[in-house]
Protein backbone atom coordinates (compact mmCIF):
# COMPACT_ATOMS: atom_id res chain seq x y z
CA UNK A 1 0.00 0.00 0.00
CA UNK A 2 1.49 3.29 -1.08
CA UNK A 3 0.43 5.97 1.37
CA UNK A 4 2.68 8.62 -0.14
CA UNK A 5 0.21 9.13 -2.99
CA UNK A 6 -2.90 9.35 -0.76
CA UNK A 7 -2.19 12.80 0.64
CA UNK A 8 -0.54 15.08 -1.92
CA UNK A 9 0.96 18.40 -0.96
CA UNK A 10 -1.60 20.31 -3.05
CA UNK A 11 -4.41 18.95 -0.89
CA UNK A 12 -2.61 20.00 2.29
CA UNK A 13 -2.05 23.48 0.83
CA UNK A 14 -5.71 23.81 -0.12
CA UNK A 15 -6.74 22.63 3.33
CA UNK A 16 -4.61 25.24 5.12
CA UNK A 17 -5.65 27.95 2.64
CA UNK A 18 -9.33 27.23 3.28
CA UNK A 19 -8.74 27.34 7.04
CA UNK A 20 -6.93 30.70 6.81
CA UNK A 21 -9.64 32.24 4.63
CA UNK A 22 -12.34 30.91 6.99
CA UNK A 23 -10.58 32.39 10.03
CA UNK A 24 -10.27 35.74 8.26
CA UNK A 25 -13.98 35.69 7.40
CA UNK A 26 -14.82 34.86 11.02
CA UNK A 27 -12.66 37.81 12.13
CA UNK A 28 -14.47 40.17 9.74
CA UNK A 29 -17.86 38.80 10.83
CA UNK A 30 -17.02 39.30 14.52
CA UNK A 31 -16.04 42.91 13.85
CA UNK A 32 -19.22 43.40 11.81
CA UNK A 33 -21.45 42.17 14.66
CA UNK A 34 -19.34 44.18 17.14
CA UNK A 35 -18.32 41.24 19.30
CA UNK A 36 -16.83 42.81 22.42
CA UNK A 37 -16.03 41.85 26.03
CA UNK A 38 -19.59 42.74 26.99
CA UNK A 39 -20.77 39.75 24.90
CA UNK A 40 -18.75 37.29 27.00
CA UNK A 41 -20.25 36.14 30.27
CA UNK A 42 -17.58 35.95 33.02
CA UNK A 43 -15.13 37.88 30.85
CA UNK A 44 -12.30 37.91 33.41
CA UNK A 45 -12.60 34.17 34.08
CA UNK A 46 -12.67 33.34 30.38
CA UNK A 47 -9.62 35.50 29.67
CA UNK A 48 -7.71 34.06 32.64
CA UNK A 49 -8.54 30.52 31.56
CA UNK A 50 -7.57 31.23 27.96
CA UNK A 51 -4.32 32.83 29.10
CA UNK A 52 -3.46 29.74 31.13
CA UNK A 53 -4.51 27.30 28.41
CA UNK A 54 -2.68 29.03 25.57
CA UNK A 55 0.47 29.53 27.66
CA UNK A 56 0.58 25.88 28.65
CA UNK A 57 -0.24 24.76 25.09
CA UNK A 58 2.47 26.89 23.52
CA UNK A 59 5.06 25.66 26.01
CA UNK A 60 4.07 22.02 25.39
CA UNK A 61 4.33 22.58 21.65
CA UNK A 62 7.76 24.15 22.08
CA UNK A 63 8.75 21.14 24.17
CA UNK A 64 7.58 18.72 21.49
CA UNK A 65 10.39 19.83 19.17
CA UNK A 66 12.69 17.49 21.06
CA UNK A 67 10.43 14.49 20.42
CA UNK A 68 10.54 14.56 16.61
CA UNK A 69 11.89 11.19 15.55
CA UNK A 70 15.00 11.23 13.36
CA UNK A 71 15.71 7.52 13.63
CA UNK A 72 17.11 5.52 10.75
CA UNK A 73 14.81 3.23 8.87
CA UNK A 74 12.67 2.96 5.78
CA UNK A 75 9.75 4.93 7.21
CA UNK A 76 12.06 7.71 8.37
CA UNK A 77 13.58 7.93 4.88
CA UNK A 78 10.10 8.21 3.32
CA UNK A 79 9.10 10.94 5.78
CA UNK A 80 12.31 12.86 5.05
CA UNK A 81 11.90 12.40 1.29
CA UNK A 82 8.42 13.92 1.55
CA UNK A 83 9.83 16.76 3.72
CA UNK A 84 7.56 15.52 6.51
CA UNK A 85 9.95 16.50 9.25
CA UNK A 86 10.06 20.06 7.89
CA UNK A 87 6.26 20.16 7.61
CA UNK A 88 5.83 19.02 11.21
CA UNK A 89 8.45 21.50 12.46
CA UNK A 90 6.89 24.42 10.57
CA UNK A 91 3.42 23.53 11.88
CA UNK A 92 4.73 23.26 15.43
CA UNK A 93 6.42 26.62 15.14
CA UNK A 94 3.41 28.39 13.61
CA UNK A 95 0.94 26.95 16.11
CA UNK A 96 3.15 27.85 19.07
CA UNK A 97 3.48 31.40 17.71
CA UNK A 98 -0.30 31.68 17.28
CA UNK A 99 -0.98 30.39 20.78
CA UNK A 100 1.67 32.75 22.17
CA UNK A 101 -0.15 35.64 20.46
CA UNK A 102 -3.42 34.45 22.02
CA UNK A 103 -1.70 34.59 25.42
CA UNK A 104 -0.50 38.14 24.81
CA UNK A 105 -3.90 39.31 23.58
CA UNK A 106 -5.62 37.68 26.56
CA UNK A 107 -3.24 39.46 28.90
CA UNK A 108 -3.80 42.78 27.12
CA UNK A 109 -7.55 42.38 27.30
CA UNK A 110 -7.41 41.60 31.01
CA UNK A 111 -5.29 44.70 31.66
CA UNK A 112 -7.02 47.16 29.30
CA UNK A 113 -10.73 46.38 29.29
CA UNK A 114 -13.49 45.84 31.76
CA UNK A 115 -16.21 43.24 31.23
CA UNK A 116 -18.68 45.88 29.97
CA UNK A 117 -16.35 47.55 27.45
CA UNK A 118 -17.82 48.17 23.99
CA UNK A 119 -15.16 50.39 22.36
CA UNK A 120 -13.86 49.75 18.86
CA UNK A 121 -10.45 48.72 20.19
CA UNK A 122 -12.02 46.19 22.54
CA UNK A 123 -14.14 44.85 19.67
CA UNK A 124 -11.08 44.59 17.44
CA UNK A 125 -8.93 42.84 20.06
CA UNK A 126 -11.71 40.48 21.14
CA UNK A 127 -12.41 39.52 17.52
CA UNK A 128 -8.72 39.00 16.88
CA UNK A 129 -8.41 36.97 20.09
CA UNK A 130 -11.28 34.63 19.19
CA UNK A 131 -10.12 34.22 15.59
CA UNK A 132 -6.55 33.41 16.63
CA UNK A 133 -7.80 31.03 19.32
CA UNK A 134 -9.81 29.12 16.71
CA UNK A 135 -6.87 29.13 14.31
CA UNK A 136 -4.51 27.89 17.03
CA UNK A 137 -6.87 25.04 17.89
CA UNK A 138 -7.16 24.10 14.21
CA UNK A 139 -3.35 24.20 13.87
CA UNK A 140 -3.01 21.79 16.77
CA UNK A 141 -5.54 19.43 15.16
CA UNK A 142 -3.65 19.74 11.88
CA UNK A 143 -0.42 18.77 13.66
CA UNK A 144 -2.16 15.68 15.06
CA UNK A 145 -3.39 14.87 11.55
CA UNK A 146 0.11 15.09 10.06
CA UNK A 147 1.69 13.11 12.91
CA UNK A 148 -0.95 10.35 12.72
CA UNK A 149 -0.45 10.20 8.96
CA UNK A 150 3.28 9.62 9.36
CA UNK A 151 2.70 7.11 12.16
CA UNK A 152 0.35 5.21 9.86
CA UNK A 153 2.98 5.40 7.15
CA UNK A 154 5.64 4.07 9.52
CA UNK A 155 3.34 1.22 10.61
CA UNK A 156 2.60 0.18 7.01
CA UNK A 157 6.25 0.32 5.92
CA UNK A 158 7.47 -2.17 8.53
Amino acid sequence: MNLTKNKPTKFLFRKTFIIKVSIFLIFVFLIFIKFSPSNIANFNSVMSGCLSFSSISSSLIFGSFSFINYSDGKASEIVKSMNGNIKIMSRLLSSSAILFLVSIISLLELMLFKFNSVSFLSTLLTSLWLSLLLYGALCVFYIFDVIFYYLKLKKNVK
